[in-house]
């Protein structure tokens, strides 16, 4: 009985020892480029949300990388927080300030600035709003980052991958 005891405290020790509720969050955002993939229903959905004013072919062009947006995030970090400057380009130039808590994974902006390409490009001004109203964020240093929003009562997330020259 002992020997299962001292077992299984010794099994349950790596997992306590590496468990940690805070993100490095210039990690995850600094020194890299996003790239937009989609908005979707809360969670990690990844069916796009069906916005009554978007087009399928909007959204197809985006699917299809005929239409892009990247944004690149500067900052200084204090503690669990950071903060600093965005600025994206492609379908969308937009930019403005932003704040990231890796403690608690709030994410704001303010100041936020957009201007699409294509004054019709409904994706485009939806990403401007995610922006302007973004609550919350997740990722990870292995590519992925969701910034998630309220819209209309419902939550919703803008997925980006890590931009390189090779994707």
């Amino acid at each position: 009985m002992r020997k299962n005891i001292i077992f299984a405290l010794l099994c349950l020790l790596p997992l306590l020892i590496g468990c940690s509720s805070r993100d490095d969050v210039s990690d995850i955002f600094v020194g890299k480029t996003w790239r937009f993939n989609y908005i979707a229903k809360g969670g990690k959905n990844t069916t796009w949300y069906n916005f009554p004013d978007v087009t399928q072919d909007n959204i197809q062009q985006y699917a299809d990388r005929t239409k892009t947006f990247t944004v690149s995030f500067s900052g200084l970090q204090s503690g669990d927080i950071i903060s600093g400057t965005f600025s994206g380009s492609g379908s969308l130039s937009a930019g403005g300030k932003w704040s990231g808590n890796g403690h608690s994974g709030t994410f704001i902006t303010s100041e936020v600035w957009g201007e699409p390409a294509d004054t019709g490009d409904m994706v485009a001004q939806k990403i401007t709003y995610g922006l302007t109203n973004a609550k919350s964020y997740s990722g990870d240093t292995n590519g992925n980052l969701f910034i998630y929003f309220d819209y209309e009562g419902t939550t919703l997330l803008m997925a980006f991958s890590q931009y390189t020259t090779n994707n």
